[in-house]
């Protein structure tokens, strides 16, 4: 229950003792127990959202141990599981089992599965994960052929992921894009990114992730094409991701501010705006107030 109003509230003190009640049940129950691997699942999931908050690796480690592939969601969800652990780690041997585990997911999922989006969307992250770690238009296509059908699942089930769907997709837009220049691509990843955003259910964890990556996207589109337009999308896009940043989360914050700053200088350098370089000034002090003397090098334009 308490796992329930996390999801509802947002409140990590709720998130910490569903863990360690599932916890406790994981040690006081006969692993024989037919509701053994739901509660294993639920712990698993737990661990990840909180791994995925505070970056502890032992949360992601111990989520990993407890999933129990014997279904297509938990095949999923344990490569899902991997593929993060790739992510922060870059440990191959994780995106090679996580491949592995995806292929039989979808050897034995029925059409139809209530969970056939999440698997889907993992398996596009798959893909994208193994472009980013060697670049080629294989592996973008099939994440956007992947994407794409859970953007096409009918009916959606859940807007939150109707709206990572959209979100992953047009990513994935994003990255053909860098790599074959195709005016339709960056056109397509910033409509389809707009398009989760406004499906996304108000206050989703995600949303200034989401919108800062469609800032991103105008401002490739603006460095390549030159419109001012995109450039000042960009910012809007970029100054309502640190509105909806969690506040807790300095680290976040001061991200998105350093990347604000950068877009009102390229905004300066176009139009010489004096407006714009104080902004770009206040956001770059804001940004360095929220970290550590040491890495505080790298806020400076």
């Amino acid at each position: 229950m308490r796992l329930t109003r996390f999801n509802l509230r947002r409140n990590y003190a709720d998130l910490d003792k569903a863990i360690e009640g599932l916890e406790d049940v994981d040690n006081g129950t006969p692993d024989s127990h037919r509701g053994m691997p739901v509660w294993l699942n639920n712990l698993g999931i737990a661990l990840d959202t909180r791994f995925k908050r505070l970056g502890n690796e032992a949360d992601l480690d111990r989520a990993i141990s407890v999933q129990h592939p014997a279904l297509p969601t938990r095949l999923n969800n344990l490569a899902s599981l991997l593929q993060s652990r790739h992510e922060q780690t870059g440990k191959e041997d994780d995106i090679v089992e996580a491949t592995s585990l995806l292929k039989r997911c979808f050897e034995i999922i029925p059409e139809g599965h209530p969970n056939i989006q999440q698997c889907l969307n993992t398996r596009g992250d798959n893909f994208r994960l193994r472009h980013e770690r060697n670049p080629n238009i294989a592996d973008i296509n099939e994440a956007i052929n992947f994407y794409q059908q859970a953007v096409d699942v009918r009916p959606s089930r859940d807007r939150r992921i109707l709206a990572l769907s959209l979100a992953n997709l047009g990513c994935s837009y994003y990255h053909r894009f860098n790599l074959e220049g195709s005016r339709e691509d960056i056109d397509i990843s910033i409509t389809t990114q707009q398009q989760g955003i406004d499906v996304a259910p108000a206050k989703h964890p995600d949303i200034h992730r989401w919108l800062n990556k469609t800032s991103d996207s105008f401002l490739l589109r603006f460095q390549r094409l030159g419109n001012i337009l995109d450039l000042q999308s960009a910012i809007t896009n970029q100054q309502d991701a640190v509105n909806v940043t969690p506040a807790p989360d300095n680290e976040a914050m001061a991200g998105q501010l350093k990347n604000l700053a950068v877009l009102f200088y390229y905004r300066f350098d176009r139009t010489g705006s004096l407006v714009d370089i104080n902004q770009a000034i206040l956001a770059e002090e804001n940004a360095a107030s929220l970290i550590t003397s040491a890495d505080k090098t790298y806020f400076c334009i």
